[in-house]
């Protein structure tokens, strides 16, 4: 079947959400920053979200920024990994943030659009906002330096 949808210009993901996960779990260890669950997962666009308590916050009860940076960061790999081979490792090469609003704790939606795919780079746009509100409280744009198995080309 996968065959089938590639040959017929359907993109075709090669990890599964909940390969990202346990990836993202086994690169956290036993320090995840968040308990991230998928809710969308496609060839255009990842969303998932994660609950965050008093413990992540800075004074005033918001969601500290570097928290906000890295679900931004780890939402560019989820894309940029899903892409790739497997067996593949990626590295952030850049990021350019905006911190738009002060963000409550409570729970955050991260939505990861991919804007390009190649053999050196993937560029993610990254949307965070709050759960049941449209505006965003960040916005990035994460490029990704993909790194492929030795036996594959992309």
């Amino acid at each position: 079947m996968t065959d089938e949808r590639a040959a017929h210009g359907v993109e075709v993901l090669s990890h599964t959400p909940e390969e990202l996960l346990a990836r993202y779990h086994k690169a956290m260890g036993s320090r995840p920053v968040a308990a991230l669950e998928i809710d969308e997962f496609s060839a255009q666009r990842i969303v998932a979200r994660a609950r965050f308590e008093d413990g992540h916050t800075r004074p005033g009860g918001m969601i500290a920024g570097p928290i906000l940076f890295t679900l931004a960061d780890t939402m560019a790999y989820f894309v940029t990994i899903s892409h790739s081979p497997k067996g593949s490792e990626a590295f952030t090469a850049s990021i350019s943030m905006e911190f738009l609003r002060p963000a409550p704790v409570g729970v955050l939606v991260v939505e990861g659009k991919l804007l390009r795919f190649g053999r050196r780079s993937c560029v993610v746009d990254t949307v965070l906002r709050q759960e049941q509100r449209e505006e965003p409280v960040a916005h990035a744009v994460v490029t990704y330096a993909p790194v492929f198995p030795d036996n594959v080309q992309a």
